[in-house]
């Protein structure tokens, strides 16, 4: 009986040892003959109704270590293919062909429309990802300010991948607020709704050579699927602040003379739709938030008891100010960024109906009503600036 065990164990760990091995090595082949896709733009071609698609994957082919030859082992560099074609599964299709390694779409961290492209419309380059079950629907999309393939082919000194770079970036970006990170199925969603103005993220490629960086450079503002305008931003910030879930976000006051630092901890927004007598939309905006004061520069003449209740108004009207601004280049835009039309059709349906084909004129002639309390419950670790204290002096 003894024996018989010892038998039965020693085949137990032959196996087992045979499927650490095979898999090992059949995890290994599959993955050198594929490229992991980091980031892919599409572009207007120069022919004519072609687009130019761009593919961004991460150089993972295994090579010697320490020969200082690129995709050597660890190595994490970038590696760039161009494909031109009449729609993006003729592109892919040709990047393929061209490749002797099959791209992997699991690991896609960005998709990118150029500027152009976006001003043209980018809804018929959207059938092939939405009907790819390979292709995730939570992937971020974003504009670039110029052609989208500039931010895959950018030379960023803190990480060779841009296209990983702005995954994480916009993964960072939406902690602060859920508005910054637009998802490919979140801009869908806007398409089929057919009244709220769809908006995607906007970035540029500044510098040259090896010291180029990418930076937010505000939101695209699209009428169905054409980009019509844009928010600065500055603007973007209300368009953020409108929505509420804001968290550890730095904003300026001033009263002219005297300027603060900010650090908003949390902020939310109730929002309110009603009917007006007239037929109209009354659109009501709850705020509240929690701040900290980060610098102080002047307000040498204020006694430190009333300083906290003086940037709480400050506060509070910058952050109205902030939200005016921005739904006012919504209305000049003649876009619902906000939803408030999905308010309105959830709140009376029946109005919904017969406004729903002329929403543009009840838009236009929305009342906005902006209340914002704030609290600042602490200066910090010192309680004055500086100038006060030498005023005080």
């Amino acid at each position: 009986m003894h024996a018989h065990l010892k038998r039965m164990v020693t085949i137990f760990l032959l196996l087992s040892m045979l499927i650490v091995f095979l898999t090992g090595c059949w995890d290994s082949r599959t993955i050198e003959d594929q490229l992991i896709l980091t980031g892919i733009a599409l572009d207007v071609a120069d022919d004519p109704g072609k687009i130019s698609v761009t593919a961004q994957a991460a150089n993972i082919q295994q090579g010697k270590a320490g020969s200082g030859e690129t995709g050597g082992e660890g190595s994490n560099e970038s590696i760039v293919m161009k494909a031109t074609g009449d729609s993006l599964t003729a592109c892919l299709t040709e990047l393929d062909r061209d490749s002797s390694q099959k791209l992997l779409f699991h690991h896609n961290q960005i998709r990118l429309f150029g500027i152009e492209l976006a001003e043209q419309g980018i809804k018929k380059h959207l059938d092939l990802i939405m009907r790819d079950q390979k292709a995730r629907l939570e992937v971020p999309i974003a504009i670039v300010d110029g052609r989208g393939e500039e931010a895959l082919t950018a030379k960023l000194s803190e990480m060779p991948l841009s296209g990983l770079f702005l995954g994480n970036n916009f993964e960072a970006q939406s902690a602060i607020s859920p508005q910054y990170r637009v998802r490919l199925i979140d801009f869908v969603q806007r398409l089929l709704d057919g009244t709220a103005a769809p908006v995607i993220p906007i970035i540029k490629v500044t510098g040259e050579d090896d010291k180029q960086e990418i930076k937010m450079a505000g939101m695209a503002v699209f009428h169905d699927d054409q980009m019509i305008g844009r928010l600065t931003n500055e603007e973007t910030v209300g368009y953020i602040l409108s929505f509420g879930n804001v968290k550890k976000y730095n904003i300026v006051v001033s009263d002219g003379q005297n300027q603060a630092g900010l650090h908003i901890a949390t902020l939310d927004c109730k929002r309110e739709v009603t009917l007006r007598q007239d037929g109209g939309i009354q659109v009501s905006l709850t705020i509240t938030s929690v701040v900290s004061v980060s610098e102080l520069h002047g307000f040498k003449e204020m006694k430190p008891p009333e300083l906290l209740k003086y940037l709480e108004n400050l506060a509070q009207e910058e952050i109205k100010n902030e939200i005016t601004d921005c739904f006012s280049v919504a209305q000049t835009l003649d876009a619902d960024i906000f939803g408030f039309c999905t308010m309105v059709s959830k709140k009376y349906p029946k109005q919904w109906n017969e406004m729903k084909e002329r929403w543009s004129e009840v838009f236009s002639d929305i009342d906005l009503s902006i209340q914002v309390k704030v609290r600042i419950p602490e200066t910090g670790q010192i309680v004055q600036s500086l100038e006060m204290e030498e005023n005080m002096k």
